[in-house]
């Protein structure tokens, strides 16, 4: 058997599948980054930081917050996963503030 003989042969209609492959895929990738811009900085003392770096400040902060009231009011006896909840609650709070705050 002869290595030529094993090599893939276009057919006619390879050329223009690849063609509606490759609009599609152009089409795809212009809907996916047209979202793409440059991220939200914070002047800070004259020092920018990006909008994210807040946001995950006060969801952390928010979340030691909860914690000490859920402790207060012996609500944090019954959270069974506390590492779990916890986490969930930085995140929830990180989002939302990036939602409140950055949404454009």
């Amino acid at each position: 058997m002869r290595l030529e003989s094993l090599q893939a042969v276009p057919t006619a209609g390879s050329a223009g599948r690849l063609d509606h492959c490759h609009a599609a895929f152009t089409v795809l990738t212009s809907l996916f980054l047209s979202g793409c811009r440059g991220a939200p900085s914070i002047n800070l003392l004259g020092s920018f930081f990006p909008g994210w770096m807040l946001c995950m400040g006060l969801g952390l902060l928010s979340a030691l917050v909860f914690r000490q009231v859920f402790i207060k009011t012996n609500v944090e006896s019954h959270l069974v996963p506390r590492p779990l909840v916890y986490l969930c609650l930085w995140g929830l709070v990180t989002l939302s503030c990036w939602l409140l705050f950055f949404r454009s």
